[in-house]
């Protein structure tokens, strides 16, 4: 599992586009969890409602697939936080 980016790159790459887009102040946090594989991980991202179109123009356009935004949160596995960091 250590090959996938810690919950901590995740939400600085996504802060950082978010201060780039004039919200600097802005509530994203990042949370780990395992998957139902051994090497799976699922990071649970959450962040103000009304940021939510905006990360998920961005999440969706780095992962090269669509990344709902459903109650409060959007779930990443393993393999799209790599892509995200990309």
């Amino acid at each position: 599992m250590s090959n996938f980016p810690s919950p901590r790159a995740v939400e600085a790459v996504l802060k950082s586009y978010l201060a780039s887009q004039g919200r600097a102040n802005a509530f994203v946090s990042v949370q780990q969890m395992p998957g139902k594989k051994d090497d799976e991980l699922i990071y649970i991202i959450t962040t103000e409602s009304p940021l939510a179109s905006q990360l998920q123009v961005f999440i969706e356009g780095r992962i090269g697939r669509r990344c709902p935004y459903a109650q409060g949160s959007f779930l990443l596995h393993g393999v799209d936080a790599k892509r995200l960091l990309d």
